[in-house]
């Protein structure tokens, strides 16, 4: 069953009414990302978990460390005090449907075991935020569900999405167990040093198309070049201008597998100065030339 939003898309954090609904503490909220406009589209964090489906277009979703396409059908996981964004693709527009919950509450009342309401779980390097439905088809299926049950709130919707809830915890978990085998929690500290450098990791989602200095990202954070270039690099261990490489390839994956435009104009869009420096980084990046790589990926 396929979902369509509401034509009115709200941006307003949830938090407070979460809070305030202790005996359900579960809300639904619709977002659209227009030209990555929007508090959405800036670094943030909240203290609920957040289940999104994807309705429309294609970008990428930063959460902690990590920078991981999307596209329509795709499920984010966000774990709360999780650090994140979403990036839609350039002249794009996103839709989601979103989730925001404490699944604690939400699932109190079915005896559920204590430990699939933990969302920690969620919030690791090695975790991939991003749920395919070619991955977990029932995992998507079961937020679509529970989001058409929230929307229309049908007699005994609030039993039926507590079912859901337990159900998806369960499957999410699994995911997450058979993917980090053992948990690999982000590294200590990193959390609050990504807070310290959130404003240059917002300038680097809003310019990564065009020549960034290091000196303007510093003066985002009211940093030193030096304070600023070990802090970016403890909080997400890399350096600075490797991390916007990475946003730049990243960008320009979503663009092959979306568009059928020419790897010139991919490389020029996402701040490339020639084609072939282009096609350097990215085989360097993801082992394969841009034409290449896209013919992979579409077989």
């Amino acid at each position: 069953m396929q979902i369509q939003p509401q034509s009115v898309f709200q941006t307003a954090t949830t938090g407070l009414q979460l809070k305030n609904r202790k005996e359900f503490p579960l809300a639904l909220l619709y977002k659209q990302v227009i030209d990555n406009s929007g508090p959405d589209s800036s670094l943030h964090a909240h203290n609920h978990l957040e289940l999104g489906y994807c309705h429309e277009g294609c970008g990428l979703l930063f959460a902690g460390r990590k920078i991981i396409p999307y596209q329509a059908g795709d499920v984010c996981v966000i774990a709360g005090k999780e650090h994140h964004c979403l990036l839609s693709r350039q002249s794009a527009t996103t839709r989601w449907s979103l989730a925001a919950l404490y699944p604690a509450g939400v699932m109190m009342p079915l005896g559920h075991d204590p430990a699939l309401a933990d969302d920690s779980i969620f919030n690791s390097d090695a975790f991939c935020n991003i749920v395919r439905p070619a991955q977990s088809r029932p995992v998507c299926s079961t937020l679509m569900d529970l989001i058409d049950e929230m929307r229309r709130e049908r007699e005994g919707y609030p039993s039926i999405v507590r079912a859901q809830t337990l159900y998806l915890m369960s499957l999410l978990h699994r995911e997450a167990k058979a993917s980090l085998n053992i948990p690999t929690p982000q590294a200590a500290g990193a959390t609050s040093q990504i807070q310290r450098i959130s404003a240059a990791l917002d300038y680097i989602c809003t310019h990564f198309q065009r020549k960034i200095r290091i000196e303007t990202l510093a003066q985002q954070c009211y940093m030193s070049v030096t304070h600023f270039r070990r802090t970016f690099e403890s909080a997400l261990g890399k350096r600075p201008l490797n991390y916007i490489m990475q946003v730049r390839i990243a960008m320009a994956a979503v663009e092959l597998l979306t568009t059928a435009h020419t790897a010139e104009q991919i490389g020029y869009s996402n701040g490339f100065a020639t084609v072939s420096c282009f096609q350097r980084k990215f085989k360097e990046f993801m082992g394969a030339s841009p034409r290449k790589w896209r013919m992979n990926q579409q077989h």
